[in-house]
């Protein structure tokens, strides 16, 4: 419209209807039409109307026509006008005044269509599926698969789950992120975190009743593991867990929370994280040793009890996993290093377990004579529907919150960092609520079929897209091949090692040791490494939970202190020009006599207010 006023060339599908003689009227509707849009900005409901209203009124003005039914040109200006903000609401020529459909309603379903369209991504991504992109995606959904199967299977080891529900999982929440989830190239399951959280969280929470055989006098048993001793009950507490945390995550995006996931700063979380990967290899340094470590999220007791028992070490568990995890680091390095290689990433682990199953399989020796174990039976079929086992009283809620929010909070963290870093490269993005929901139903949907937490993967993440994955439709086919493994493939599994697992988790949580972060904070910044050495340590000796309270705690104390101290830049004027840079950045300047000139780099609030004015007098 404003092209046609002008007189210029009209936009495609435009036609001229004498526009240049009414280019006064035009002058007085075009200004009426940007400010009533401008006043209507906020007002979601009612800008469809405004809209067509509008250009009922421009066809009116153009055509020197009475305003009646759409036609060619009202239909072509109504296209003007669309995507007018993030929800791409259609702009709609005025309703027909004999129609007995309410615009309220018409409005609400708009609506309702829109919020359906936004966070159910399957409606849109088969639409631009190709046979190209669609061979890439079932490359890369099976090229994941073979990583995801001992990996999902060593997690769920960590959370003291029985083997089979880390396929469970590792199944069930690429299935249903690809119908909800935006971010193209993620792969989303198990994670090594997430499973410690819940074993730090889950650790004899089971009361006398659900584990009568872990009390004793109607106390606790120390050193008991309740997961072992009571497995069923156990599993029904994770999944109700799970539950919990998909509830949460659901709650977060309906009040838009996910802003809140900027306050962790990245060298508490990174502190956090290094700490965790910490203990999570240590953890499974049993299966290599060949005899039993009590149960401990603290590094301390649990390097204490390697050296106690040391005397019990078993050469040929140990000689044998160090063997695997040294063959899986190099092939790492090697697939990393030579792009002709790069198929060992994913095939790495999956080798060195065939390798190993049939190692056992052959030699049954290794078992009886040297103490070398392996996993056992594993129980085929589809996932079972746990809904009888899910429990959401108040009871449970209360017990067991803060396990569930640190669990959402590291699941949310971790994924929306990988999705936004794939879609960076990939050229779309990814918003905090799309994600935030995407990771709840999911998770609720995985509680129901029994499967526990989950969130995305960076090591499978990594391979989706060194591999060529191009849509969620990647995650289809992984969540499909496991399915058939689940089906068909479980009785293989039962001469599989647990010295090959123990070496898939201590590879996959090398990459989590971010020692190379503390080094390049201490060059640029020792406050920020100092943050980073409290919650990394806190989280070795505290536990992964206080870890967690600890980075929260001094994430929200450096955003108190930046905020209580603005850095306040005096100012003077860069000669011959008329800018003005801070004094500290720009060696030459020239001072204006008797003002001074100070830029603030916050806004005044009763925090910073009285810092502001004593650096103020000190500048003065």
């Amino acid at each position: 419209l404003a092209q046609a006023t002008t007189g210029s060339k009209l936009l495609p599908g435009v036609q001229d209807f004498g526009v240049h003689s009414r280019i006064p009227a035009m002058a007085g509707f075009y200004p009426t039409a940007v400010r009533e849009l401008s006043e209507m900005s906020y007002d979601r409901e009612r800008r469809s109307e405004v809209i067509g209203r509008l250009t009922s009124s421009a066809v009116a003005t153009i055509t020197g026509q009475p305003s009646q039914a759409p036609d060619s040109v009202g239909q072509t200006n109504t296209r003007l006008f669309e995507q007018v903000d993030d929800d791409k609401v259609s702009a709609e020529t005025p309703a027909d005044t004999s129609s007995k459909t309410s615009p309220a309603l018409r409005r609400w379903v708009r609506s309702a269509a829109g919020g359906v369209r936004r966070h159910v991504s399957f409606l849109e991504w088969p639409m631009s599926l190709t046979w190209e992109a669609a061979l890439q995606d079932f490359s890369a959904g099976l090229t994941v698969c073979v990583l995801a199967i001992p990996e999902s299977m060593s997690y769920a080891n960590i959370a003291g789950m029985p083997y089979v529900y880390g396929l469970y999982v590792a199944c069930l929440a690429p299935l249903i992120y690809a119908l909800f989830g935006r971010a193209r190239q993620l792969s989303v399951g198990p994670t090594a975190m997430l499973c410690l959280l819940l074993r730090a969280g889950l650790q004899d929470q089971l009361d006398e009743q659900q584990c009568p055989g872990s009390f004793e006098g109607g106390k606790l048993r120390i050193g008991v593991d309740q997961s072992q001793l009571c497995p069923q009950a156990y599993v029904s507490m994770v999944l109700s867990t799970s539950l919990l945390v998909g509830v949460i995550l659901l709650l977060a995006c309906v009040f838009r929370l996910g802003f809140l996931i900027t306050f962790l700063g990245h060298p508490v979380t990174s502190g956090f994280t290094t700490g965790a990967a910490i203990i999570i290899g240590l953890s499974q340094l049993k299966y290599f040793l060949g005899y039993h470590l009590p149960h401990s999220h603290s590094v301390l007791e649990i390097i204490i009890a390697i050296l106690k028992d040391i005397r019990l070490l078993k050469p040929a568990p140990m000689g044998l996993g160090l063997t695997w995890l040294l063959l899986l680091l190099v092939s790492k390095r090697l697939a990393k290093k030579d792009r002709r290689f790069r198929m060992l990433l994913p095939l790495g682990p999956l080798v060195g377990c065939v390798v190993g199953i049939i190692l056992l399989w052959q030699c049954p020796s290794l078992h009886q004579r040297y103490h070398v174990q392996y996993v056992g039976d594993i129980p085929g079929g589809i996932f079972p529907v746990s809904l009888k086992d899910l429990r959401f009283d108040f009871a449970f809620i209360n017990k067991l919150k803060v396990t569930a929010m640190s669990a959402a909070l590291i699941s949310f963290m971790e994924s929306i960092a990988i999705s936004q870093a794939v879609a960076a490269q990939h050229g779309y993005s990814v918003k905090a609520s799309e994600e935030l929901f995407a990771l709840g139903v999911t998770n609720v949907i995985c509680a129901m079929f029994s499967g526990m937490v989950a969130t995305g993967s960076f090591s499978r993440t990594a391979v989706a897209n060194g591999s060529g994955a191009q849509t969620q439709l990647a995650g289809v086919v992984l969540g499909a091949s496991l399915l058939l493994v689940l089906l068909f493939l479980t009785s293989l599994f039962y001469y599989l090692p647990m010295f090959a697992l123990a070496a898939v988790v201590i590879k996959a949580v090398v990459n989590l040791i971010a020692y190379d972060v503390a080094v390049s904070l201490w060059k640029v910044k020792r406050w920020d490494f100092l943050l980073w050495l409290v919650a990394c340590l806190g989280t070795l000796f505290i536990g992964p939970l206080e870890g967690i309270g600890i980075a929260v705690l001094l994430s929200i104390l450096v955003v108190i202190y930046e905020s209580a101290r603005p850095q306040l830049a005096v100012l003077w004027r860069v000669p011959g020009t008329k800018i003005y840079r801070s004094m500290e950045q720009e060696m030459r300047g020239e001072r204006i006599p008797n003002v001074l000139i100070v830029r603030v780099g916050a806004s005044l609030y009763f925090s910073n207010v009285a810092y502001v004015k004593s650096r103020l007098l000190q500048c003065i």
